[in-house]
């Protein structure tokens, strides 16, 4: 621009004289002026190639390097570069330490920190890079996975959004530069790194990685400086930056092409040659007018001032012709490879959005040749695109010929019509496995109305073909066992029967069919009972609950029978899907438990009968036992006379066996009370331990005369207790007793401790108890008697019977009290060894006045 100036000026001092020639250097001193005063611009770099990087040299390069080393020289500033890292740059930039940071992408949350120029120097966009053969594909494949991005970047902030948005959990990287990032990637400490398309394309391969079908963020790139840094400096920018994209041989695209993979093509226009070469051909024939015009002058003066002032204004217009021309040759240049660069950006864009769509993608050009696929093509068959593209379909061995065949021919269709077609097909797959699919192609047209190309999409449908043999095997599975129950199921909408089972029509007298679309309200005994079942099933459906009864309904033929119904609604929060009913016929069960009550009651009965008569039989033969015993007894003293020794032996007979009656007749009398509801447990303080000395006193004499050690252990903190005392010193003797009687040698051992933490089932509630446990070395009981041990009137073994007296009830009668009293008795014993009764009782027992 200053060297166009400096021209100007001189052409005008040549054609117009002195006159304007001090207003035209003064133009051109100002043009060759720095539009900025400074001499020395301080610019941060960091590792981003190519846009902007430091060599192995420590030499800064890269496109942003290019263009601001170029723009120095022509306004003679003189660079300071500041390496460090990309998160070094911006805070130096926001510090004032430093005048430009290259490549910074614009946004608004940047704008409040920093100022920028207005013509944007690149275009990009942020792509997902990973190892080969990683198989990370999409977005939700990075569940759990390691990201490496650049520290203190808008990738950074804009991917975690991302990540956010799709609820993924990623372990995020930060890393100082791209470099860093990559080999990170490279040597498995990150799983994925995010960086822009430029870095990307130019060291991916460098570093053994791919991309991925992950992009997002398109954006452009700037010089940042200052927020308060003079206006002047990035307007400097700005103008180069124009100056430089209107000139297809300017150092912009000379770094372009130099930096990055994709050349920018640049064609001279066809129609350019011609129209210079005739504007130069009239500037000759000017100029030879010109001399001719001058050579005769002096002839005719006055003509030629005025022909000389024509033809300079055709000059001058000739002249504005060919600026023009020129110009609009260069705008449409420009035009060109603008619009190239925007297109092939767009095509690499448009690539890899397809390359992100999981069904394979295919199209061809009106030849009906392949011009390119997506990853998931690829993947599908495994093939390469390059391998295919230009090929048609008859070309391709990994499909059957009879196939390829059907398609080449399917798709002339297409073109031709400019239609669309679809159909299941069946496809071999680079699996090996032959894949239903859904083969939809589509075909267009250009401009000019006629078949561009046409593209196809392969959906695989085989995991849906699956489920719908799965689905079908699984509702004739249904719909057997919707026939094979013994009960009647229904199915009904707004109270209509929309579908039921063979064996609701059997229960209700109706043929096959003829209860579809009819309603319930016939299958009751009244409309009464109609309604008020409705009302109460549908409210009840509309929270979830199942609703069950029994209720007397009517067949067909108008007979009663009784029906147990359970109704649940298909869908709580929509009524109206319908409900779902199953009926079972249950009158013979009623009948059979009406039956079985009667019977039961009639046994219950019979059973008070006996218990009464028991208890009524042994309360009378008391009163003469007693007085037998009381008889024998005066007679056995010599109260009334001395007996000899044969009457002695024989009244003490006498009194054994009535007081063995009596004992028999006690323990019949205190079950029968048991079973008549009779007996009852009192609840009075008294000294537990006292009570356990009181019982061990009584049966000391039987222990001494069978040479058995007693031993009784007594807890010290055993004392208060309220609970029954007499019926648990009937208990403990009864175990005492039955101890001594089964042992012939060794010890008999009474233990008794308090527990804090007592419950006599899995509902009640834990309370303090005593537990008394009897131990002996006696004979022990067989596993497989252990449970007739608390069986009424039985023992375990008919000889024992015969060798040991006893009724069988004393052990019967013990639990029964035990438990009136809130407590449970538990047994253990070993064949040969000896046997354990433990007794566990609360220490205060609830007040029982009822008859057990």
């Amino acid at each position: 621009m200053p060297r166009q100036l400096l021209v100007l000026g001189v052409w005008s001092v040549l054609r117009c004289g002195w006159r304007y020639a001090g207003f035209c250097l003064l133009l051109c001193a100002l043009g060759l002026g720095s539009a900025w005063g400074a001499q020395k611009v301080r610019v941060g770099v960091y590792q981003n190639s190519p846009k902007v990087a430091l060599s192995e040299a420590g030499r800064p390069e890269g496109i942003f390097i290019d263009l601001i080393e170029g723009i120095a020289e022509r306004e003679g500033w003189e660079i300071e570069y500041v390496p460090g890292t990309w998160a070094d740059g911006l805070e130096r930039l926001a510090g004032g330490e430093i005048d430009l940071m290259p490549d910074v992408a614009r946004n608004q949350e940047r704008e409040a920190l920093y100022a920028f120029h207005q013509e944007p120097v690149l275009a990009s966009w942020n792509q997902v890079y990973t190892r080969q053969g990683s198989g990370l594909r999409s977005m939700m494949d990075l569940e759990g996975k390691r990201v490496a991005v650049l520290s203190g970047s808008v990738q950074e902030r804009q991917f975690e959004q991302m990540a956010e948005s799709f609820s993924l959990v990623v372990e995020w990287v930060s890393l100082p530069d791209f470099d860093a990032a990559f080999a990170a990637v490279s040597q498995g400490r990150a799983d994925a790194v995010v960086t822009n398309r430029f870095f990307g394309v130019r060291n991916a391969a460098r570093y053994g990685l791919e991309d991925t079908a992950i992009i997002f963020s398109p954006s452009k790139l700037y010089f940042a400086a200052p927020l308060q840094s003079a206006p002047a400096l990035l307007q400097t920018l700005d103008r180069h930056l124009r100056a430089y994209k209107q000139d297809s041989g300017s150092l912009y695209y000379s770094s372009l092409r130099r930096w990055t993979v994709d050349e920018v093509r640049t064609a001279m226009p066809s129609w350019l040659v011609p129209v210079v070469s005739g504007a130069g051909a009239l500037l000759l024939a000017s100029v030879t007018g010109l001399w001719v015009l001058r050579r005769q002058v002096a002839v005719r003066t006055a003509q030629l001032r005025r022909n000389n002032e024509d033809i300079q204004a055709l000059a001058t217009e000739n002249a504005r012709l060919y600026e023009e021309a020129q110009a609009h040759a260069k705008g449409l240049e420009l035009r060109v490879q603008e619009r190239t660069a925007e297109l092939a950006a767009l095509g690499a864009f448009l690539q890899a959005i397809i390359d992100h769509i999981p069904n394979p993608i295919f199209y061809k050009g009106p030849d009906l040749r392949f011009r390119g696929c997506n990853k998931a093509y690829e993947e599908a068959f495994g093939v390469q695109r390059a391998s295919f593209v230009g090929k048609t379909v008859l070309e391709l061995d990994y499909l059957p010929f009879s196939d390829r065949q059907a398609y080449q021919v399917e798709d002339a269709q297409v073109l031709v019509e400019g239609s669309r077609m679809a159909r299941e097909a069946a496809m071999p797959f680079a699996d090996g496995q032959v894949h239903q699919t859904l083969y939809a192609v589509s075909g267009f047209r250009g401009a000019d109305g006629q078949p561009s190309g046409m593209v196809g999409v392969i959906v695989d449908i085989t995991p849906i073909r699956d489920a719908q043999a799965a689905l079908k095997a699984a509702h004739d599975e249904q719909e057997a066992i919707f026939e094979a129950v013994h009960s009647g199921i229904v199915l009904l909408q707004d109270r209509v029967v929309r579908r039921c089972n063979g064996k609701l029509e059997h229960m209700l007298g109706y043929g096959p069919g003829e209860l579809l679309g009819t309603t319930p309200q016939n299958w009751y005994t009244s409309e009464e009972a109609y309604q008020q079942a409705g009302g109460i099933i549908y409210s009840l459906a509309g929270h979830g609950a199942t609703h069950q009864r029994e209720e007397q309904m009517r067949r067909k033929d108008g007979s009663l029978f009784w029906s147990r119904i359970h109704v649940r609604a298909l869908d709580p929060s929509d009524i109206s899907r319908g409900l779902v009913g199953v009926l079972e016929d249950v009158t013979t069960e009623r009948a059979a438990k009406e039956a079985l009550r009667q019977a039961k009651e009639a046994a219950e009965a019979a059973d008070r009968i006996k218990s009464s008569f028991l208890a009524t039989m042994s309360h009378e033969l008391r009163t003469p036992l007693n007085s037998i015993i009381g008889f024998t007894g005066i007679l056995l003293q010599g109260l009334a006379g001395p007996l000899n020794l044969e009457q002695a032996k024989q009244m003490g007979m006498v009194r054994d066996s009535a007081r063995h009656l009596l004992a028999l007749i006690n323990d019949v009398l205190d079950i029968s009370k048991i079973e008549a509801g009779e007996l009852r447990v009192a609840c009075e303080p008294f000294n537990m331990a006292r009570s356990i000395q009181k019982v061990a006193a009584i049966i000391q004499p039987l222990t001494e005369k069978k040479e058995l050690a007693l031993h009784v252990q007594v807890d010290p903190g055993l004392d208060a207790m309220v609970s029954d005392e007499r019926r648990i010193e009937q208990v403990l003797l009864n175990l005492l007793s039955n101890a001594v009687k089964f042992t012939e040698s060794g010890t008999v051992t009474l233990q008794a401790q308090r527990l804090e933490d007592f419950r006599v089932d899995a509902q009640s509630e834990r309370a303090p108890a005593v537990q008394v446990s009897v131990t002996d070395t006696g004979m022990g009981i067989k596993e497989e008697d252990m449970a007739l041990l608390f069986t009424p009137f039985r023992q375990i073994d008919s000889t024992l019977a015969r060798k040991h007296e006893g009724t069988g009830l004393g052990l019967a009668i013990s639990r029964r009290m035990v438990e009136l009293m809130g407590g449970r008795i538990e047994a253990r014993s070993t064949w040969g060894q000896g046997s354990t009764f433990t007794v566990t009782l609360p220490l205060h027992a609830q007040p029982n006045p009822e008859a057990a």
